[in-house]
């Protein structure tokens, strides 16, 4: 298949949490020019003197990219853009990066959570964009180590009834990236697995295999299934299986993984829940939905994120102990 003639430039990631970092090793693998844009100029001096680790059955491979920058460097427009960061970060990086994205920049949104490419349909109407849904499990366990911790598939749709002229290159540099027509339906059922499994694991602070392994946690999960599965019934997207299935099956297969929203909970960031289960309960009243359950996780998380940081505030204004 092939693929583009290199050209500096001509490829850009914008996020390098476990995602973007597999993409861009993969980039790397097949030596076609990449472009690492990272949040500041500290994250950027670390990846430029230590690199970036992928770990994958026991082996690992150090990646030591060349072309890094900063979202608010000076530079050249950029042509295919692929937006692996968390949702929630999403469009304050593309406001820094806007200086260098024109009308024929090509977005690829590559993340958990609804409700950013409406966001980016509105301030960049004119733009190609596409959205991007995977199953592959990798995580973190380091700042600049990630886990490749299992293999699954990529599929990538248009937003807006474009054509993706560079995807030959994605699927050249992963064989196991589709197409697809439908990537709405796909996007929505991978949502509502999310919002079945991530939250929770947030509530019960465990992997995703424990939850169900806890009988209050699986009595969650049931309920807050039903209630994602009315909402898609109502919008007329059909589930190609019950979700409390599809989501015990996904938590049984990642057992020993823990969610990205319970690793960013721990690490006190920033969560995706206005885009995962808060979206869910938005998009439910909109349809007149009843989501008690998942609102009551919602509120739930948030209280437990407030506990979490007034502690932390509490902590670091004590006197050391002497």
């Amino acid at each position: 298949m092939a693929i583009e003639k290199k050209h500096p430039g001509l490829w850009s990631i914008l996020g390098l949490g476990s995602i973007g970092s597999l993409w861009a090793s993969r980039f790397l693998n097949k030596n076609i020019p990449i472009e690492l844009l990272l949040k500041n100029q500290t994250r950027l001096e670390t990846i430029k003197s230590q690199g970036f680790t992928i770990s994958q059955d026991k082996e690992s491979v150090t990646y030591h990219p060349e072309d890094l920058h900063t979202c608010d460097s000076p530079g050249a427009p950029i042509h295919n853009l692929i937006i692996a960061t968390k949702a929630q970060q999403t469009l304050p990086a593309l406001h820094t990066l806007a200086h260098r994205i024109n009308i024929n920049t090509t977005l690829i949104l590559l993340q958990n959570g609804m409700g950013v490419a409406e966001d980016i349909q509105k301030q960049l109407p004119h733009n190609p964009l596409f959205l991007g849904i995977t199953t592959e499990g990798a995580y973190r366990t380091a700042p600049h180590t990630v886990v490749y911790a299992g293999r699954g598939d990529t599929w990538i749709g248009s937003a807006n009834r474009q054509k993706l002229a560079a995807f030959p290159t994605l699927q050249a540099i992963n064989q196991h990236c589709f197409w697809d027509e439908n990537i709405h339906t796909r996007l929505w059922q991978k949502f509502a697995i999310n919002c079945a499994i991530n939250g929770l694991t947030v509530l019960f602070q465990c992997k995703n295999g424990e939850l169900l392994q806890n009988m209050q946690a699986r009595e969650q999960m049931t309920n807050i299934c039903l209630e994602i599965e009315n909402v898609l019934r109502k919008k007329g997207i059909q589930l190609p299986e019950a979700l409390l299935k599809a989501a015990s099956n996904i938590a049984e297969k990642t057992a020993d993984n823990y969610s990205s929203m319970l690793q960013d909970f721990r690490a006190q960031r920033d969560l995706e829940l206005d885009y995962l289960n808060a979206y869910l309960c938005r998009e439910a009243a909109r349809l007149h939905v009843e989501t008690p359950h998942n609102q009551a996780l919602v509120e739930s998380i948030k209280q437990l994120t407030k506990t979490q940081r007034s502690e932390s505030t509490n902590l670091a204004s004590k006197p050391p102990f002497t």
